[in-house]
């Protein structure tokens, strides 16, 4: 039966989602409500029946955004909003909304080098989720925190929770968590990895909590599952099929200095060249499509092979972090990585 024809939830239905709403368990709300434990089962059936759900935190999340529930109201817009579209990665998008999606996997951490993407993946993987399960997701960004104390207020104001007393902040946020669904994603954890452990203390204290972490590093944290993101598919021989993510990506991005542009054939092997040199590094395909207003195809790719540290913008809207691939490999030491671009270019290494 469509959620239009079934009958409304009635006062009982409505009195248990509140106590739902509140993290109590099933024995709890027998308890409470001086119910049976099988018709306790009873009653979350007929509600996961009439609101269309197939668990707790979609039942408690879908109330909410239909203000169901006293005191809620729908959860807005939460996530940063891309000015570009999101190319290829459906393989990956598909496996990381699998692991969001299994209640027993409550920490997921996207991890990868720097450029490779990973907040762009965590970003179309969180709206999916938060259209599938109707849960509140929010946004959390790390990348200015410089002291591990700044990670509580930072999630504090990502999710509108305001402090109040004397209490001490970390537990009026734990305290604050406690009955709550949500998926918070915290982006550039690997800035603060000592304060990560109010990570395992928030799934700990709420049960109905998943996060999302976007890391150059493993946050190490007990229950801790791990998607490591590599580069984009790219040809390993100069070709011209747009069935490589690496080639749609460098055509998408090429097509903002020069709308009307249309590759030759020797265009199409530069094109594969840069792809197969970056090793289909997003950020670095993004770099060097840049340079497509001011050189040809051909010079950008001889440049690249000379020194990858050629690769840089200064773009208004882009990170310092990500405004050049010598920020980008030095900001966390990744001599090796840089290293391997230039061997692989034939070019000696520079770090």
């Amino acid at each position: 039966m469509s959620e239009q024809t079934q009958p409304p939830l009635n006062e009982r239905e409505r009195e248990i989602l509140q106590i739902i709403a509140d993290g109590l368990s099933n024995d709890q709300i027998a308890a409470r409500l001086s119910l049976s434990l099988n018709t306790v089962k009873w009653y979350l059936k007929r509600i996961y029946t009439v609101l269309d759900v197939k668990r707790r935190t979609q039942a408690v999340s879908v109330a909410r955004s239909r203000g169901l529930l006293d005191g809620d109201t729908p959860p807005g817009p939460s996530l940063p909003i891309p000015a570009t579209p999101f190319i290829g990665r459906q393989k990956e998008l598909v496996r990381v909304l699998e692991l969001l999606d299994d209640p027993e996997t409550r920490l997921v951490s996207i991890v990868g080098s720097g450029g490779i993407g990973k907040t762009r993946l965590a970003l179309a993987a969180a709206s999916q989720f938060q259209a599938d399960t109707h849960l509140p997701v929010f946004f959390v960004a790390l990348e200015s925190i410089q002291q591990p104390e700044g990670v509580i207020p930072a999630i504090a104001g990502a999710i509108g929770f305001q402090f109040g007393g004397q209490q001490d902040l970390r537990q009026q946020l734990l305290t604050g968590l406690s009955h709550r669904a949500m998926l918070p994603v915290l982006d550039n954890c690997e800035h603060v990895l000592e304060a990560m452990s109010l990570v395992g203390e928030m799934l700990t204290i709420s049960p109905n909590l998943q996060v999302l972490t976007i890391s150059r590093e493993r946050l190490n944290l007990s229950g801790e599952t791990l998607f490591h993101l590599e580069g984009l598919a790219y040809p390993t021989q100069p070709q011209t099929a747009l069935e490589f993510e690496a080639i749609r990506l460098f055509l998408q991005a090429i097509h903002r200095p020069r709308p009307n542009f249309e590759p030759s054939q020797d265009d199409w092997l530069h094109i594969s060249h840069i792809c197969q040199l970056v090793e289909g590094m997003p950020l670095a395909i993004e770099l060097a499509a840049g340079w497509t207003d001011v050189l040809s195809l051909g010079e950008i790719a001889g440049n690249l092979q000379q020194d990858i540290r050629f690769l840089k913008t200064s773009a208004r809207d882009v990170p310092t972090r990500h405004r050049s691939m010598t920020a980008v490999f030095m900001e966390y030491d990744d001599r090796s990585r840089a290293n391997r671009f230039q061997k692989a270019a034939g070019v000696p290494g520079w770090l």
